[in-house]
């Protein structure tokens, strides 16, 4: 669901951007982008599970790979459930008839409230020292201190005690409106909540208290550590880039020799569509502070849509971890394509390798304040950020030194040639479709 108001700026935002002067490497190498919120996503779904944004105040339906950020709401029916990962090691997941709102989501941590219904939370590593991860259920605050599990039951409306779990070397610091306590791994506690006894605690055994839900989340721990076991973490890619463990099930990573080595999606991975390219099949959603943001269909696409760079080579395509400039981090992005709006039709084709990332979505920020770089928002890495709440000029797509797209130190029509994908990998829908739903049915 999207307002009036969003869809007209489907319109006016995705307007080709007019790029300065290119740029050297060393000039960008350390560049920050326009937002830079820290995002979650969700990585696993089922059921029926809404989410409702901060700044829309509409509720819609979530799905696989929906990027997750501060301030949003999302809540579960009978059957629902669904996971939150926020980074490679920690993973949320919420059970069904259950209420989570993200109340805050940066590089110093996570803060969370349960109102309502359960949830499990799995943190492989955990400092501290350097972040810090709190979940408010009522009348009560679990502020995480070591890594491992815990299972917190915020129960219902009218409930009058909550439960809290640590296992797996888990400990945590539990607070009551007029004290607190520490719980240990592998011990149980309720905490009244209402009446005379409120604020007060019991300990037990947490093995007394497995029920459906802990087996699946068990389940989910056991597919997670797999994938990390497989994973390429700080060979092919960085830390910052987390979900692309899910591609290993889903393709394989060969050495080129212009790109090094990159992803290719096996063609099983791929036959379900029909000639399938990047970008093409998914739906534009409006995020938060981003604005309008790329949700892929396929399960494997968090980390290919998200950063580095498609790549069309011998007659196929690949996944790049990064582009031709490097930057001294891996920054998020809603979607890394080409826009333009050709005769009332958005158009749009993956980002070339050579060419830096520029925001699509800078015309909405213009002259606005908004979040980000201003407030040391950031999306999940550990680097620090800078700067003001004012917009600065997105930052400008360059091309190789010796690139035929170079003339009189500017590039040529603006924007970055269509000749380098094949053309039937342009999308294009009529501008009144943006947003609306679905592109690329199968």
């Amino acid at each position: 669901m999207h307002s009036g108001k969003r869809i007209l700026w489907a319109v006016l935002l995705l307007i080709p951007l007019i790029l300065a002067s290119p740029a050297s490497a060393d000039e960008i190498d350390d560049y920050i982008p326009d937002v830079t919120d820290r995002v979650a996503r969700i990585s696993f779904i089922t059921g029926d599970v809404q989410i409702k944004r901060a700044d829309t105040g509409e509720w819609e339906k979530a799905v696989l790979n929906l990027p997750i950020v501060e301030g949003d709401e999302i809540t579960t029916e009978g059957g629902g459930r669904f996971e939150i990962q926020f980074n490679a090691v920690t993973h949320l997941r919420v059970a069904e008839n259950s209420y989570l709102r993200i109340t805050g989501l940066s590089d110093d941590g996570i803060a969370l409230s349960l109102p309502q219904g359960s949830l499990t939370l799995r943190a492989v590593k955990f400092n501290i020292d350097k972040t810090f991860l709190e979940i408010d259920a009522p009348k009560t605050t679990i502020a995480v201190e070591k890594a491992g599990s815990y299972r917190i039951d915020a129960g219902r409306p009218g409930d009058t005690e909550i439960r809290v779990v640590a296992t797996d070397g888990g400990e945590a610091r539990v607070y009551s409106y007029n004290s607190g306590f520490s719980l240990k791994s592998g011990r149980s506690a309720k905490v009244a909540i209402e009446g005379t006894f409120a604020g007060e605690w019991n300990i037990d055994d947490a093995s007394r208290l497995v029920d459906e839900f802990d087996t699946w989340s068990l389940d989910r721990d056991s597919v997670i550590a797999k994938r990390l076991q497989t994973a390429y973490y700080d060979k092919y890619y960085d830390q910052d880039i987390y979900g692309a463990e899910d591609l290993n099930d889903y393709g394989e990573w060969v050495h080129t020799r212009k790109y090094g080595y990159v992803w290719r999606p096996y063609g099983s991975a791929i036959s379900q569509y029909s000639d399938w390219s990047p970008y093409r099949y998914g739906s534009w959603r409006w995020v938060g502070p981003y604005g309008w943001t790329w949700v892929n269909d396929e399960p494997w696409g968090w980390a290919t849509y998200h950063y580095g760079r498609w790549v069309w080579d011998n007659g196929g395509w690949y996944w790049s971890p990064y582009g031709y400039y490097r930057y001294s981090r891996s920054w998020w992005q809603p979607a890394l394509v080409v826009v333009q709006i050709v005769r009332n039709n958005v158009c749009w084709y993956p980002l070339p390798y050579d060419y830096g990332y520029y925001n699509y979505n800078h015309h909405y920020y213009s002259g606005k304040p908004r979040r980000g770089r201003g407030n040391n928002n950031h999306n999940g890495g550990n680097s620090p950020g800078g700067g003001n709440g004012n917009p600065s000029p997105s930052p400008t797509p360059v091309a190789p030194p010796g690139s035929p797209v170079r003339a009189s130190g500017r590039l040529r029509n603006g924007q970055p040639p269509l000749m380098s994908v094949p053309p039937q990998s342009v999308v294009s829908i009529p501008s009144s479709d943006f947003g609306r739903g679905r592109v690329g049915q199968k």
